[in-house]
């Protein structure tokens, strides 16, 4: 083929030796330039292609991803189903297990507050471990972080709550305001 310019190419065995010519089920993708991929075994050799389920997204830019097994390897993918949020940026969380894996994600039903940011405070047992929550029920009233402006609820020491309404005091002189 080196020898003949403007030749139609007729299963040609090496494409680098033809200008200009289409290419025909060529098994490396890396010797043909302008040529559609058709199933390509590696898609890192090829230029210009699609991605057709590629094993390893890693090794295809501008390709769509589906169903990768490891969300961290592609990059402008959508998320499904990961295992591991905090491997998949942009990702909407569904149901983690562990909520500090996981950024601007709701929270739902964490066994432990604290490990959540800027989530509502569902029924927590020990509310010193949840801020800007609403106070139900306290047993202790010190174990607020910001409870100081919120009313006391049936608090069985009141010199234990600030800003609060006294309801019931045994000793008046533990009142503050």
């Amino acid at each position: 083929m080196s020898q003949c310019q403007n030749c139609p190419c007729i299963n040609p065995q090496v494409m680098s030796l033809c200008q200009n010519c289409p290419c025909i089920n060529p098994q490396v993708m890396s010797q043909c330039q302008n040529c559609p991929c058709i199933n390509p075994q590696v898609i890192s050799q090829c230029q210009n292609c699609p991605c057709i389920n590629p094993q390893v997204m890693s090794q295809c830019q501008n390709c769509p991803c589906i169903n990768p097994q490891v969300m961290s390897q592609c990059q402008n993918c959508p998320c499904i189903n990961p295992q591991v949020i905090s491997q998949c940026q942009n990702c909407p969380c569904i149901n983690p297990q562990v909520m500090s894996q996981c950024q601007n994600c709701p929270c739902i039903n964490p066994q432990v507050i604290s490990q959540c940011q800027n989530c509502p405070c569902i029924n927590p047992q020990v509310m010193s471990q949840c801020q800007n929550c609403p106070c139900i029920n306290p047993q202790v009233m010190s174990l607020w972080d910001s409870g100081k402006n919120q009313p006391c609820i049936n608090p069985q020491a009141m010199n234990q709550c600030q800003n609060g309404p006294c309801i019931n005091p045994q000793v008046i002189g533990q009142w503050q305001n």
